[in-house]
């Protein structure tokens, strides 16, 4: 009697550790907030074994909700979701082109909600400050971000973040459709004759995301601007690698050194841990 309760217990422990798993689409079509009725859409897959109710090309009609609901199936990979017939009568209203023409899952696991719309779904990011490659303000003050950010479709805006050179900084609206940092980004004497990188990242409330970047060089303006480090370009020897095969002989070493806010006073240059001074020559090179 023990032996046959430790089989059966084996058994149901059995059926639990593998369960099948089943997914399938909720699929909505619209024109903004109008559903579509009768549009085609098609969802395909790689074949494989056990996809469920699907095969590995399936397609169906949208409801008067503008939706359609596909089968379950297991094992559904590379599956490409697109709308391929749209009525002639509602192409006449709505036109026949979708945004986004195509929702693709490498491996489709569980229930998901994708949407088909004939206005852009997708946020819009326009940047408008900074609005060039160079930046002048004066030390102290803070750097202007600010983007105005829309979407269609009857979507809204879910969230807006900023990224400065990959750190985050949380956004809020300014007015309208524009936003602006919640702190506001003062720069420290290290971020001034640099490039910077702004990142810009918005989601809808259909999670479409979107980004932009915009790269610009922060100058300093005025009074009080820290002192910017003189900038050394290496001039000869080029290759850097010398090859003297005709015996050893005096090797010339020129840099250009360029002091663009004072002048150089004095250059060096450090060989194997003994410090030499760089004559100054023509062009500012030493």
């Amino acid at each position: 009697m023990k032996k046959f309760l430790t089989t059966a217990l084996f058994v149901l422990i059995g059926l639990t550790i593998f369960p099948q798993t089943q997914a399938y689409l909720t699929i909505s079509v619209k024109a903004g907030n109008i559903p579509l009725e009768g549009v085609t859409v098609t969802y395909t897959c790689n074949w494989v074994s056990n996809l469920g109710n699907w095969s590995s090309w399936n397609s169906g009609l949208t409801d008067v909700n503008g939706e359609l609901i596909t089968p379950t199936g297991e094992n559904l990979n590379n599956v490409t979701v697109e709308v391929t017939n749209v009525p002639w009568a509602l192409q006449q209203l709505y036109g026949n082109t979708f945004y986004p023409a195509q929702h693709t899952f490498a491996s489709l696991t569980q229930h998901e909600i994708i949407e088909f719309n004939t206005e852009q779904t997708s946020p819009i990011i326009n940047i408008l400050q900074p609005n060039s490659g160079n930046i002048s303000i004066s030390s102290g003050s803070s750097v202007p971000f600010e983007v105005d950010v829309t979407v269609g479709g009857g979507f809204s805006i879910d969230t807006v973040v900023f990224y400065l050179d990959g750190q985050l900084m949380p956004a809020i609206i300014s007015s309208g459709s524009i936003y602006v940092p919640q702190t506001a980004w003062v720069p420290s004497t290290l971020d001034f004759y640099q490039n910077h990188t702004l990142v810009v990242s918005s989601t809808s409330s259909n999670m479409a995301v979107s980004t932009e970047d915009i790269i610009f060089y922060l100058d300093c303006s005025g009074t009080n601007c820290p002192n910017q480090l003189p900038v050394i370009s290496w001039i000869s020897p080029v290759p850097t690698t010398v090859n003297q095969s005709g015996g050893l002989v005096p090797l010339d070493i020129i840099l250009s050194i360029v002091d663009f806010d004072g002048s150089v006073l004095s250059a060096k240059i450090n060989i194997d841990g003994s410090s030499n001074n760089l004559l100054p020559g023509s062009n500012n090179t030493y």
